[in-house]
């Protein structure tokens, strides 16, 4: 019986989970509140919580996509809890069928990251 089995065993996805502390120039939480105050819900939400809110990061996803797909990108990027005014924390999730896309994203990943965090900054400046 067990020779008759013809299992077509693939893996589904692939996936790499990154976490990175970056050291920056600038101050991650002065930053991380300058962007917040640009969006009206801040405000709204100091308003209705009566207490004095910041943005403390940003969370984003690959537009269209959903956490339990087999394509799927998932981005935070914080102030480091313990050096809030020096580093950034991010963590990444990149998931695709082809180990081959996984591997190539891994290869550019600091590119990607520090991207991110000069998209982030240059916007808190605006």
């Amino acid at each position: 019986m067990r020779s008759e089995l013809m299992l077509d065993l693939r893996p589904l996805f692939y996936e790499v989970l990154v976490e990175a502390e970056v050291v920056s120039g600038s101050n991650p939480l002065k930053v991380m509140s300058k962007v917040g105050n640009k969006f009206g819900l801040m405000s709204r939400l100091v308003e209705m919580s009566g207490v004095r809110l910041d943005l403390f990061g940003v969370r984003l996803c690959e537009s269209g996509r959903g956490p339990d797909g087999v394509e799927w990108l998932d981005v935070e990027v914080n102030p480091f809890v313990s050096r809030a005014g020096k580093a950034y924390y991010v963590s990444i999730v990149f998931r695709r069928p082809s180990g081959e896309d996984v591997l190539m994203f891994a290869r550019r990943v600091l590119t990607f990251i520090n991207s991110l965090i000069s998209g982030i900054e240059s916007y808190s400046q605006k």
